[in-house]
Parts: structure tokens; C-alpha cells; sequence
């Protein structure tokens, strides 16, 4: 009975209200007593946008693998992060700044220094001995993943792979790589660019390491895409007549590794680099070291350096197909394993 009276009373309001509005010349019914239309509701919120609001304080913990969002008007993702608890490492996801980039007006100068300028961008990096730095200008997009494998686009014949992020030999090493079985003839192995890019460092040099493999010329190079990726390959047995260019720019080999800084090559992705990896002997040691770094911000593990700070976890960037079986195969260092602070 209470409802209906109520009820009874807002009904008589309106009619009042709308009697007076009509004497006065207004619309009969109040626009407070009309129901909202559709148009005028607020439309739900897109999941873009749902996660453009969703950014966390840089360095705070996240929940949501790979979600993007703002803090303060500057883009955010949560990002995965090998962190070292007492004695063994755990994965965390942390939000992390996501260096936004926009394409750089076409450019045909090859450029210099101590980055690479493909892709029509004249934008270099160097390392100021605490820090990579690129030259003024905006930074192009970087290349979208999956990348090519640089096991000449398969995994076929990869047998074993060396983790990035572990310490091997009493030494951190900020790079992983890819072996074969022993069978493999060395100068069969055919390497190619993830992504394009130019050549920029690189060395020949005689492996001291073995008695067995000395007196066999290994190369060193490192591919810059301007973006500030940079790829680190080692152990090539040799490079394709194609990078003559870069051949000649390099010293005569010795037992140093030290590289030297060259007029950049470009190369395009998927472009063979490297002829044959490895060392032969009485039972071939067939691999090549692969190192995959962003040198546009620290990787937020406990190791600094030009490599070390810059180096990332590979396995994700090929292809769904290609990173589960990537993750597959057996480690190479049989006392490292699988352990990595950035895997």
C-alpha cells in the first residue's frame, strides 16, 4: 500500500509539472522526468580502452601478461622479468615504459658511427661507456615479431641450445646460441638476419680456446636495426660473398675478439650473413652464438654493460610453433642448463 501511494504521488507531481510547463510555453514534460535515450548513454569502454586505463607505476608489480596501458600519459606494458630470490630465480610480471617510436621520414644517407640505418632512417647508436644513445632524430618503428630464425628460417637440424643469461665457464654470458649434432658438417650451417638492419662492429679472429681450434678464423658481427634492436652473432666460419664490404673493413685475424667499428652494410631480413659456424675436428663442434639486445632500455636484471644491461630473452619472437620448440630442445651447457636471468 506504501508503494502504490508513493507512486500515486510522483504521477500527480508530473502532471502538475507539465501543466505549468504548458502555461508557460514549454515542452509538457520536463526533460529530468524523460528516460535517457541510447544516444545520449555513455558507450561501453573498448578493451583497448579498458587497458589504456589500466597502467601501473613503472617497476610495480602486474597480473595481466603482455596488457598495455598509461601512467601518468606515459605507455606502460607488463612485461616479464627474471628476478633472483635467495638462491634460485622466479618470474615476475612488472609494468615496464614501453618505448613508443614513429616511422622516420625516408632517408637514403647511409649513415655512420656506431649504428646501423636501414629501413630508410639515417639514425645511429652508440655506446658511451655507461649508456646507448642514439643520434638526434625520431626513432623508426621497430621490426614486428616473429622475427626469421636465423638458423636459415627452420629449426631443422638445431639439436641444442644455450640459454641467454647464465653464467658459463666462470663468466655471465648475456647471449645464448644454437648447436648441432657432430655429424653436421660445419660449412653446411647457413645463418641469416632476424631482421634488417646493418652491420656496424665486427672482428675476425683466431679461438685460442683449444689447441684443436687454433689456427681456425671465427667472425664476430653485430647487426643495429635504427630502432635500437641489435642482434650479435659469433662463431661464423665465414660471410657471404655478398658482405665483401664488410670483410675487407676488418683487420687481419688474431687471437683478440675485440671488434672494430665499420661503415655500416646493410642487410635485409632473412638475408644469409654466415656461411658455415663452428670448428671442424675429429668430432665436429657445430654452433653459433646468438645474442638478441634492446638497446633502447636497461632489461632490469643485476648485470650493467654495454650487452649485458641491453640483452634479452629470444625464445618468444619466432613464431607460436617455433618458441615451443625452441624451449624443447635440450640446453647445450650441460652444468648451466636452463638456468637464466632473462628466460
Amino acid at each position: 500500500m506504501k508503494a502504490r501511494t508513493v507512486e500515486l504521488t510522483r504521477r500527480l507531481r508530473l502532471v502538475g509539472a507539465a501543466a505549468v510547463c504548458i502555461a508557460m510555453g514549454l515542452s509538457a514534460i520536463p526533460a529530468w522526468s524523460q528516460p535517457a535515450s541510447a544516444a545520449s548513454q555513455p558507450s561501453p569502454a573498448t578493451p583497448s580502452q579498458l587497458a589504456q586505463r589500466a597502467g601501473g607505476k613503472p617497476g610495480s608489480t602486474c597480473k595481466k601478461k603482455n596488457q598495455t596501458g598509461t601512467f601518468h600519459g606515459t605507455q606502460v606494458k607488463c612485461t616479464r622479468f627474471r628476478v633472483k630470490k635467495k638462491t634460485k630465480f622466479v618470474t615476475v610480471w612488472k609494468w615496464a615504459v614501453v618505448h613508443a617510436a614513429s616511422p622516420a621520414p625516408p632517408n637514403t644517407d647511409t649513415g655512420g658511427g656506431s649504428g646501423g640505418s636501414a629501413g630508410g632512417s639515417s639514425i645511429t647508436w652508440s655506446w658511451t661507456g655507461s649508456t646507448w644513445q642514439h643520434s638526434n632524430g625520431t626513432l623508426p618503428e621497430c621490426p614486428a615479431t616473429p622475427f626469421t630464425l636465423p638458423t636459415d628460417g627452420s629449426l631443422t637440424g638445431v639439436t641444442t641450445i644455450l640459454y641467454p643469461g647464465q653464467t658459463r665457464g666462470g663468466n655471465y654470458k648475456p647471449h645464448g646460441g644454437f648447436g648441432y649434432a657432430t655429424s653436421t658438417a660445419p660449412d653446411s650451417v647457413s645463418v641469416v638476419a632476424p631482421f634488417a638492419g646493418s652491420i656496424v662492429r665486427g672482428v675476425r679472429y683466431y679461438d685460442t680456446s683449444s689447441v684443436v681450434y687454433d689456427g681456425q678464423v671465427q667472425f664476430m658481427i653485430d647487426i643495429i636495426n635504427p630502432c635500437g634492436l641489435m642482434i650479435r652473432f659469433d662463431h661464423l666460419r665465414a660471410l657471404t660473398p655478398t658482405l665483401a664490404g664488410v670483410v675487407s673493413q676488418l683487420p687481419s685475424p688474431t687471437s683478440s675478439s675485440a671488434t672494430t667499428q665499420i661503415t655500416p652494410v646493410a642487410v635485409t631480413q632473412g638475408q644469409q650473413v654466415g656461411t658455415g659456424v663452428g670448428f671442424t675436428d675429429t668430432a665436429n663442434n657445430v654452433f653459433f652464438d646468438f645474442g638478441y639486445y634492446d638497446l633502447r632500455s636497461v632489461n632490469g636484471t643485476s648485470h650493467s654493460g654495454e650487452l649485458a644491461g641491453y640483452a634479452r630473452c629470444w625464445f618468444d619472437d619466432f613464431g607460436s610453433s617455433n618458441d615451443l620448440a625452441i624451449r624443447a630442445l635440450p640446453s647445450r651447457d650441460g652444468v648451466a642448463g636452463t638456468t637464466s636471468d632473462l628466460c
